[in-house]
């Protein structure tokens, strides 16, 4: 059905409208490896030479992750192809401001929330095996070796997860912030030599704060009209309702889009259920499952059930806008539904309608 609910404003309403590639290993049984023609020293003065992006040459990534404040994310470092890899050197920057390194025991030596990948043949090295966490700069240094049961992470050159590190979000982050996760600099041992990995074999990754999956799902507009006949009562209507209003109930003044929810049934949502008044037609109420046995129960007499609306995410989830539930104490059985804003300006101008609480959340 389509789907409708009320909401806000009154005489002068406060409507709130919105709104890699993998790299494969190439026949020749010797690595072909290119250099720049630069070559940089490390701290003790020993050359290093440039490893750029060839078919042959691995790729260290990070990918891109999602998280609420307060969760933990596990972001795995990949490469590509580790065939002839001995042992790697990494050197990484992440953003302190949203991102914290979780270490579920910091009175232990090594730091558990950065461990070798379960599927990886590469270990921390023992004598180092989380290199100067920085937990001001964000900078962490982590070098790894390969077992020495196995010369190679894997022979397949398919891109593995050698690494895995737990971050922290920031409980006060902000929804849709970026956390950036940069590599500045690895170092790869093939075949007894060092090499340093070019711009071109490191891509970066990011945590962005919030739950983009949740936040796409509630693409499906819901438009407010206010009965001009009984002033203080709302139809919450979504598009192909709303067309009907307009064309056959002009007693109906269109305020625009009121909120936003999602048409489909997604994990992490809820139904959220539509009653019409028997008193007062044209005013509806809107319930979750729970209160929808009650008013089929106790209030079948007052209100006729039409079957699901919409859905929406709990009251309780911190994505999306809280809306507020308000009973118009002048026409007893009729309801309000008001975000944030406009529940301050109803508190504070309409003492007839009595709020009874969060209702739901929805995107605005």
């Amino acid at each position: 059905m389509s789907n409708f609910t009320e909401r806000d404003v009154l005489d002068s309403p406060i409507i709130e409208v919105p709104v890699i590639e993998s790299l494969f290993p190439t026949e020749p049984s010797e690595p072909i490896i290119e250099f720049a023609e630069e070559t940089p020293t490390n701290p003790l003065n020993n050359p290093l030479n440039i490893l750029t992006a060839d078919t042959t040459n691995p790729v260290l990534s990070i990918d891109s992750f999602a998280g609420l404040p307060g969760e933990t994310v596990t972001v795995p470092i990949t490469i590509s192809d580790s065939e002839e890899v001995e042992s790697l050197t990494i050197s990484l920057i992440y953003d302190t401001s949203i991102l914290n390194l979780f270490d579920p025991d910091p009175f232990t030596a090594t730091n558990e929330g950065v461990r070798s990948a379960n599927n990886s043949n590469f270990v921390l090295e023992a004598n180092n095996p989380v290199a100067n966490v920085n937990e001001e700069t964000g900078e962490v240094q982590i070098a790894l070796v390969v077992t020495p049961d196995s010369p190679n992470l894997n022979g397949s050159g398919s891109a593995e997860a050698i690494l895995e590190i737990d971050f922290e979000i920031d409980g006060d982050a902000e929804l849709g912030s970026l956390a950036d996760i940069n590599l500045e600099s690895v170092r790869v041992g093939i075949n007894g030599s060092e090499l340093v990995f070019d711009n071109d074999n490191l891509v970066d990754g990011d945590v962005t704060v919030g739950n983009p999956t949740l936040e796409a799902a509630l693409d499906t507009n819901i438009n407010r009209f206010q009965n001009s006949d009984i002033p203080g009562t709302f139809i919450f209507a979504g598009e192909a309702e709303s067309a009907g209003i307009r064309a056959n109930f002009p007693q109906f003044a269109e305020e625009g889009v009121a909120f936003r929810v999602a048409d489909e049934a997604t994990e992490g949502f809820i139904p959220i259920f539509r009653f019409q008044s028997v008193n007062t037609p044209g005013t509806f109420l809107f319930v979750e499952e729970a209160e929808r046995q009650s008013v089929n129960a106790n209030f079948s007499a007052d209100f006729t059930e039409e079957g699901l609306a919409f859905f929406v995410l709990p009251a309780t989830s911190i994505i999306g806008e809280t809306f507020f539930r308000f009973q118009n104490s002048d026409r007893p059985g009729t309801f309000l539904f008001a975000g944030e804003q406009e529940s301050i300006s109803i508190r504070a101008n309409f003492p007839q309608f009595i709020e009874e609480g969060a209702a739901f959340n929805v995107a605005i």
